[in-house]
């Protein structure tokens, strides 16, 4: 369960706020009572002006409330998952057969696919269904698209890790250039893909010189 209230008191009591301090013209105190026992649920809006209020990031007070969405999503449980193959490299198969046949169920099943080809190629293991199927894949997922998300450019990210630079270049295109900020992990993502692609033009123009 949530406890978004008793978190709310929790950040309260040690900043030296008192009740009146953080919910005065946001809820009634018959309403804010209720809220830090954690039997009144807090909406969004008024979750944003607690944050604004007490100076703590909204998705902070989020994750402090145990709503950890990579804990409690599917897709992020698989995503912690993947970490365990580097030191259980016998589940592979196993988790690898389960993951395969969603790979086009959604954007993040798909990125965890390629997670999973990623260490593939780390550890030599042959996939024969990649190579016969990433073009109609990626084509069934891009065509047409005008707009990206954050999950977008992780999926290009794992993309360079298994894809010459050259293959992964018509994809990258579009999703530049960025003007627009939608938050700390799509800023990081599309850093995420900006180090990869630098670190592989490095390692082309090195192996130029041998």
């Amino acid at each position: 369960m949530f406890k978004i209230g008793t978190t709310l008191k929790q950040i309260r009591k040690e900043l030296n706020y008192h009740q009146i301090d953080l919910y005065s013209g946001i809820m009634s105190k018959s309403i804010y009572i209720k809220v830090e026992a954690d039997s009144r649920p807090v909406s969004v809006e008024e979750l944003i002006k607690f944050s604004e209020r007490l100076g703590i990031n909204f998705f902070e007070i989020l994750a402090r409330a145990g709503m950890n969405t990579k804990s409690l999503s599917e897709t992020g449980k698989e995503k912690l998952l993947i970490s365990k193959i580097f030191t259980h490299p016998d589940l592979f198969d196993k988790n690898f057969q389960r993951i395969e046949p969603k790979r086009l169920t959604s954007l993040q099943y798909f990125s965890i696919y390629l997670g999973y080809i990623s260490i593939a190629h780390h550890y030599n293991i042959e996939i024969p269904t990649f190579n016969k199927t990433i073009t109609s894949d990626l084509k069934h997922l891009y065509d047409k698209r005008t707009t990206f998300f954050g999950i977008d450019y992780e999926i290009i990210s794992n993309l360079l890790n298994v894809l010459p630079f050259e293959e992964v270049s018509n994809f990258i295109k579009p999703m530049y250039p960025i003007v627009d900020s939608f938050g700390k992990d799509y800023d990081l993502t599309i850093q995420s893909v900006l180090k990869n692609a630098l670190t592989i033009s490095i390692m082309v123009l090195l192996q130029s010189f041998k």
